[in-house]
């Protein structure tokens, strides 16, 4: 009998964000270091990695944050888990984190995950599934879009437009921070020119493959929640661990 491999991509876990939106817990300390419930957000993110099935992470750090993170991360680590740190010298947005972390990466395609986002489930799915545009993106619907990158979709099912933070949204669709990119995806980022902030934003990317019919999506199930965006957010993800637990 022939077994069916599947080569699982690496993930890059982003934890180098300022987290302003939480200040003064984050003046104090990384909002990725931040309890949910009974254990790090930090961990919350190990876990939802490892029960999506990828043994490889890149977590890219600030150069002050590193000691702790390597701690925390490589003490709690499944045996079989790879973990190697990037160093994010300044803090210039998602797609500079990303690159940051290019010499880690040596296969054909890659997942990232912003630090602050919380599942209620795990994308084993998604992650098991080769990507075939450039780029997957993975949707999910909220009652706050304007607060997200809006995506809106055609009736034959095909991405259209994808918004920053709309103030009139025509779709309740977002965004989530758990992406795939192939590896092509690394030279689009080098060529993103910055934002309004001087960052390099990797939805620039998205867009790009969108623009060149490359960027395919997933619609998940089961609560989500961005706790970097508000203390309600980051109680209600707390109270989502208490009673449920995270990444089933």
């Amino acid at each position: 009998m022939i077994e069916h491999i599947v080569n699982i991509p690496p993930a890059i876990l982003l934890l180098a964000g300022n987290g302003t939106r939480l200040a003064p817990l984050t003046n104090a300390t990384n909002k990725n270091l931040l309890p949910i419930y009974d254990k790090p957000l930090v961990l919350q993110s190990l876990d939802f990695l490892e029960k999506s099935g990828i043994k490889k992470i890149i977590a890219v750090v600030k150069p002050s944050e590193a000691d702790k993170f390597v701690k925390i991360i490589d003490t709690h680590k499944k045996a079989n888990t790879e973990v190697y740190y990037a160093v994010q010298e300044k803090p210039l947005g998602t797609a500079n984190g990303l690159l940051s972390a290019e010499k880690y990466l040596t296969e054909n395609s890659f997942f990232s995950l912003w630090g602050d986002n919380v599942f209620e489930f795990n994308l084993s799915m998604s992650v098991s599934n080769p990507l075939n545009g450039l780029c997957r993106i993975h949707l999910t619907r909220v009652k706050n879009p304007q607060d997200f990158g809006v995506v809106e979709i055609n009736r034959e099912g095909k991405i259209i437009k994808i918004l920053d933070k709309p103030k009139n949204p025509k779709s309740n669709l977002i965004c989530t921070g758990f992406i795939g990119f192939k590896s092509e995806a690394i030279d689009t980022m080098k060529s993103i020119t910055p934002n309004s902030r001087g960052e390099y934003d990797v939805m620039d990317t998205i867009r790009s493959a969108q623009g060149k019919n490359m960027l395919e999506y997933a619609l998940i199930r089961g609560r989500w929640l961005d706790v970097g965006v508000s203390f309600d957010t980051l109680l209600k993800a707390a109270i989502i661990a208490k009673e449920k637990g995270l990444n089933k």
